[in-house]
């Protein structure tokens, strides 16, 4: 009795079972289709290299197992109506121009869960499109079985942005030749080490190479405003000229070598450009230039600074820029030094840096800047930089200065000077960026500078002053032993020689234009210029106006101080012009006039118009006369 229970039990177990396997999914719902999320999507910003950005959308699928479901993405207009009403929002529909969707459906099998569409875009097409941060888009999922509410997405396109390399150390860097070569005063070679970096890692090997040709040149020249000429061949090598960023890193590095046997003598400059067929060059630091100049130059002429004028907003009391061009060494600029109403400090700066400009009145080709210090507080000219411009307007840095504190002196004031390549200017602007005297008892950083000068370059080297030793002079005016003639020629520019000016001058038959000063050199010379300082005693520095220098090797027996003929009898020539305009002009000198080299022994100066005139007498003064070669 009991086993047929069991064989029931059995049976009607088998049954059950057998009903399960046909109905089980009867109540299960089918295949449905849908988006994790929905509404706006932000993309990640997207690197270019040489692949178009892409953003993958992925679709998941839910329901029965044993049943396939074909979905597929498309532009909607009507997602895009439907989220801007709902949430107020003012988005646009990116151009269907500027990207494609990949695939054009999928089909996901029983048992796939998931499948993936690209959104691919054109980089082109996105360059220069308006109103960027409200243009998407938007997508709709359809599908031939069920699709959930997450159906629509508003896709932002991605923010391009390219994996740029650069030079970790690209800068303009200025390095003296000469006496203080380099580092350590190394004449011999010089290395100095690169590190390109990229501005992530990226999934393949990358290439760059560095390019300091002369085309790197100009492409630096045209977009600085400078004038740098290409250091001669063999001057700076790479350790390796081309180079790999590997797979994964980030950074490579590369040894320069500078042999400074090769540089020369001139100004020079080495340009490291950065370049690369793989990588973005980021392209402010796409270029390290090197900059060679010399401590001391032959071929060069100072500039006369006559009328030239100097601006700056920082000085002490009324030691403001003018001081720094009037020729005389013991005047300076000062910076401000203490906290007080004497000082003209619009920052209220205690501290470099601390700039002034000059205008040197037109363009001119200029090659150096020279700074004079002020005396016995030379350390207070530490470092900075000089930069030329042509029109106030685009600067270029041309040269930079850093004088080592524990080797500077403060009894040597120079002028110091600073080279650079040629270059067309009409301002320059110097800027001190620390002084190497200590601090003041304010607790102020002091800046001096008394002179600033400017070099031109020349075919010949610099002419230089005779020796006055022997040498002789006469006039046909002069007011005493106190203002002599011989003050023209005893080397030292605060004396001066003065006409006759009232009843009590020798020279009482002499008190009117025009006036004639003769210099016998005691021997025929060679020369080709000739050196003038104006004197400038209790604002007398505008009295002389115009005249005119002349020479002769045998001089001439003619009653030249009473008389011009002496212009007429062909024993002279005339070498030069000067005009100095009333209050144009503080400087005092120097003034070099320059004529092509001749022999003489003798030196005129005829002095034709002066400033300073009235009824009793004219004035001119010269402090100082030096023959050159």
């Amino acid at each position: 009795m009991k086993r047929n229970h069991i064989i029931f039990a059995m049976a009607a177990l088998s049954f059950a079972v057998s009903a399960c396997e046909n109905n089980r999914d009867n109540a299960l719902p089918g295949a449905t289709a849908c988006f994790l999320a929905e509404g706006v999507l932000e993309s990640a910003p997207f690197y270019v290299v040489d692949e178009d950005p892409a953003v993958t959308l992925r679709v998941f699928r839910s329901g029965y197992y044993a049943e396939s479901l074909t979905v597929s993405v498309r532009s909607s207009e009507s997602a895009l109506e439907t989220y801007n009403s709902e949430n107020a929002t003012a988005y646009k529909a990116l151009p269907q121009s500027a990207y494609r969707i990949e695939p054009e459906r999928i089909t996901l099998a029983g048992d796939e869960r998931s499948g993936a569409f690209q959104v691919i875009f054109d980089p082109m097409q996105l360059v220069g499109v308006e109103d960027p941060e409200n243009l998407v888009v938007p997508v709709e999922l359809l599908s031939d079985g069920n699709v959930s509410a997450k159906r629509n997405i508003l896709l932002v396109h991605p923010n391009l942005e390219q994996i740029a390399v650069e030079i970790d150390e690209a800068a303009t860097l200025f390095y003296i030749t000469g006496e203080n070569t380099y580092v350590n005063n190394a004449a011999n070679a010089w290395d100095q080490t690169l590190t390109l970096k990229l501005a992530r890692p990226f999934e393949a090997d990358g290439t760059v190479a560095l390019d300091c040709s002369q085309a790197a040149l100009d492409a630096y020249n045209a977009s600085h405003g400078t004038a740098f000429r290409l250091a001669p061949e063999g001057g700076v090598t790479f350790e390796a000229g081309a180079l790999t960023i590997a797979k994964g890193e980030t950074e490579v590095r590369t040894t320069i070598h500078v042999d400074p046997a090769k540089v020369g003598d001139e100004p020079c400059a080495v340009p490291v450009r950065l370049t690369s067929d793989y990588f973005e060059v980021a392209p402010e630091k796409s270029i390290y230039l090197l900059h060679f100049a010399p401590t001391t130059r032959e071929n060069y002429l100072p500039i006369n600074r006559y009328g030239w004028q100097c601006e700056t907003t920082h000085f002490a009391n009324s030691n403001n820029g003018t001081l720094m061009i009037d020729g005389k060494p013991g005047t300076y600029w000062d910076a401000p030094y203490r906290p007080d109403g004497n000082m003209t400090n619009p920052t209220g700066a205690d501290a470099p840096p601390y700039s002034y400009k000059l205008d040197l009145r037109s363009v001119t080709e200029i090659c150096a800047v020279a700074l004079q210090a002020r005396a016995s507080q030379a350390k207070r000219i530490g470092a900075g930089y000089i930069e030329v411009s042509s029109d106030n307007l685009r600067w270029a840095k041309v040269a930079e200065f850093d004088n080592d504190e524990s080797l500077q002196s403060n009894t040597e004031v120079g002028p110091f000077v600073y080279w650079f390549e040629p270059t067309s200017a009409r301002f320059v602007r110097v800027t001190i960026t620390r002084s190497n005297a200590p601090r003041n008892g304010y607790g102020f950083s002091e800046v001096s500078v008394a002179e600033t000068f400017v070099y031109k370059p020349s075919d010949a080297p610099c002419p230089q002053r005779l020796a006055q030793s022997g040498w002789s002079a006469d006039t046909n005016s002069y007011h005493n032993a106190s203002y002599s003639v011989a003050k023209l020629i005893d080397g030292n520019v605060s004396t001066y020689w003065h006409t006759a000016f009232n009843g009590s001058s020798v020279s009482q038959d002499h008190m009117f234009l025009p006036f004639t000063v003769q210099i016998d050199m005691a021997a025929v010379q060679r020369l080709n210029g000739i050196e003038m300082w104006r004197c400038d005693n209790n604002g007398s520095i505008d009295d002389m106006k115009a005249g005119s220098f002349w020479v002769s090797e045998t001089g001439d027996t003619s009653d030249w101080k009473n008389s011009q003929a002496w212009t007429q009898n062909g024993n002279w020539t005339k070498v030069g012009e000067f005009n100095f305009e009333k209050g144009i002009s503080i400087c005092r000198g120097p003034f070099c006039y320059l004529f092509p080299e001749t022999q003489a022994r003798y030196i005129r100066i005829l002095i034709t118009e002066s400033n300073n005139k009235n009824t009793v007498r004219d004035c001119a003064q010269i402090a100082e006369i030096y023959a050159l070669r």
